[in-house]
């Protein structure tokens, strides 16, 4: 029975959400969406800086280089609160993305015939879940659960999959668990006392493993708080609470967001790690989705891959992407590893490979 691991990046929740270049333009959308709806709200702070997270994102391209600038240089303190409201803002993002809104998002354009405010653009930021998850699961999940010879890798921290299952089975978030154990989950824990401790303990390998975590769940020493509880949910009744835990985590006080950058080592991203090489060690089909390979993950790509058993990839990637992503891969791969990388172009559903069939013989 082969193996068969999906590694998914951003490019996987394409027509849900933005892609890295993107981030400023809907973090625009977003502030003009609180600007016009939400104004019995004390929101001048968080529009603030969400302004200024856009100015320093014309200038650093990227999330991840603006991020990973602001972590080399902690010791100042002005910029370990811009990372902290980095963080912040970020979450309040994906949760904007990924709710339900009461208000058209598209009656708030600002000029109009803006170009950026296309057809296609309008739908994709009205979708909560790009719709290739839907279809993924209806074909992997073996009655409640997850199919077993199946496990996902994500450096997503957008609840995509989670939204997915959810939509298949009926489950609300915190019960996920119920149908595959995913890491890190708010739910996965015993009581040892100790938050970070109990969150790394897994009775078995998870199925799916989050390598930057999630955005939307924070977390103390003794409790978390996770704002996202069911696709049934509006923004708006979600947002007083992310006003507040904007307006604690500035202070480093009450809420640590459950987000990670690449290059961030700490319990959580260790664990994280160590499961997703177990997983690849096991691995004996790879199918990527959506994922470049980017600079700022070459070190932990590079701890992940370095011991498999890999007979087959897949890379499912724009045509124009290709070339690049085979090229990034050669610090991950053995170069007759990359010689066996199989295209798939067809970008309407996620790549299912024939060892999925039952009885499958090669």
């Amino acid at each position: 029975m082969d193996r068969i691991t999906y590694l998914l990046g951003a490019g996987a929740s394409f027509n849900a959400l933005p892609l890295t270049l993107e981030i400023p333009f809907h973090l625009e959308i977003m502030e003009n969406y609180i600007n016009k709806n939400l104004r019995e709200f004390p929101v001048d702070t968080l529009i603030g800086d969400i302004r200024d997270l856009r100015n320093q994102l014309n200038e650093y391209n990227t999330i991840d280089g603006y991020a990973r600038m602001l972590s080399q240089n902690r010791v100042n303190s002005e910029n370990k609160l811009k990372l902290s409201k980095l963080k912040s803002i970020l979450c309040c993002l994906f949760m904007f993305e990924q709710l339900k809104k009461k208000e058209l998002i598209w009656s708030f354009a600002i000029e109009p015939g803006d170009n950026r405010y296309d057809q296609t653009n309008y739908s994709r930021a009205a979708r909560t879940i790009d719709p290739r998850y839907k279809s993924f699961f209806a074909k992997i999940l073996n009655g409640p659960r997850l199919d077993e010879r199946i496990n996902i890798i994500s450096w997503n921290y957008d609840i995509q999959l989670e939204i997915g299952i959810e939509n298949n089975l009926g489950f609300k978030y915190d019960n996920l668990n119920d149908s595959c154990t995913i890491y890190p989950h708010p739910t996965t824990r015993h009581k040892t006392g100790d938050l970070l401790n109990d969150l790394a303990i897994h009775d078995c390998l998870p199925q799916i493993v989050k390598l930057n975590g999630t955005a939307g769940i924070f977390f103390n020493k003794n409790s978390f708080h996770n704002i996202y509880l069911d696709q049934n949910e509006f923004f708006e009744d979600r947002f007083e609470t992310l006003l507040e835990i904007h307006k604690e985590t500035i202070r480093y006080s009450k809420y640590n967001p459950y987000l990670r950058f690449a290059w961030e080592q700490d319990d959580l991203t260790k664990r994280a790690l160590e499961y997703a090489q177990t997983i690849f060690r096991n691995t004996d089909v790879l199918v990527v989705i959506g994922y470049s390979f980017p600079d700022f993950n070459r070190t932990i790509d590079y701890q992940i891959f370095r011991d498999n058993r890999i007979k087959e990839i897949f890379v499912q990637l724009p045509d124009t992407d290709i070339d690049t992503v085979k090229y990034s891969m050669e610090t991950s791969l053995d170069r007759s590893q990359i010689d066996k990388v199989k295209h798939i172009k067809n970008l309407n559903e996620f790549f299912i490979p024939r060892q999925f069939i039952p009885n499958y013989q090669p």
